[in-house]
């Protein structure tokens, strides 16, 4: 039945972006400035637009939470597959920010942890709240790295 909800979901958010494309190129803009707000101030401007090779991930931790990047690739994706080559003056900010945020959750991932039952099953086991939350960051993490890695494909 929930899988009926997300699918149903997905096809409102869908016809709703398909629509999207008869807007002007000012209009698509402001959808690109609304999505990229909550990361406003966490790019260099000199990255934006610039070449590989001089392109450089910001160090300090993006100003999203972890909920609102998951959510940022989560649209991101139906964005681009409904609306991605009437955004293509766009793509280099949402492919900063896409790269950056992925970098930083790499940065961020413990090495330690793993993603195979056992060990999931022995982290639920636990009593020790601050290790779950812990547990729980690191599990959001590790998903902004997937969906990076899927947008970047």
């Amino acid at each position: 039945m929930e899988r009926g909800r997300r699918g149903k979901g997905a096809g409102r958010r869908s016809a709703l972006l398909s629509n999207l494309a008869a807007c002007d190129a000012g209009e698509l803009s402001l959808l690109v400035d609304l999505m990229l707000e909550p990361f406003n101030g966490y790019l260099r401007e000199d990255n934006v637009g610039a070449d590989y090779a001089s392109w450089t991930t910001p160090t300090g931790p993006p100003p999203a939470s972890e909920k609102q990047q998951i959510g940022f690739l989560s649209f991101d994706a139906d964005v681009l597959s409904n609306l991605g080559i009437l955004l293509v003056e766009h793509w280099p900010k949402l492919l900063s920010v896409i790269l950056s945020v992925t970098a930083h959750a790499q940065r961020n991932l413990d090495p330690g942890v793993e993603d195979d039952a056992d060990s999931l099953s022995e982290r639920e086991g636990s009593d020790f709240d601050g290790e779950a939350n812990e547990e729980g960051t690191q599990a959001r993490l590790r998903s902004i790295r997937q969906l990076g890695l899927k947008r970047l494909n």
